[in-house]
């Protein structure tokens, strides 16, 4: 059974900050015209954030089973690739 720490790793949280600077910047703007919602920067940022961490685990799978995630990999071991996780979890 994976643990907690692996399904992190595999999240990829340091990929987050590039995905909603998106969100801040459109909130920026926003505010600059003088238009706010905190309600839709909430669900935007939350939206971004759910749509980032499922692409990290898409690919980290993705990759896993095409093989392309081998023992000749160059960069940090897959959460598939290394065993942490499971095909099936």
């Amino acid at each position: 059974m994976a643990t907690i720490k692996a399904w992190v790793g595999a999240a990829r949280l340091r990929t987050l900050p590039l995905s909603i600077a998106g969100i801040f910047m459109g909130t920026g703007l926003a505010g600059f015209y003088g238009s706010v919602n905190l309600v839709i920067f909430i669900l935007a940022l939350l939206t971004t954030v759910s749509f980032q961490i499922t692409s990290n685990f898409a690919n980290d799978y993705g990759d896993g089973v095409k093989g392309t995630d081998n023992d000749e990999r160059i960069g940090p071991k897959r959460a598939l690739q290394s065993g942490a996780i499971s095909r099936e979890a």
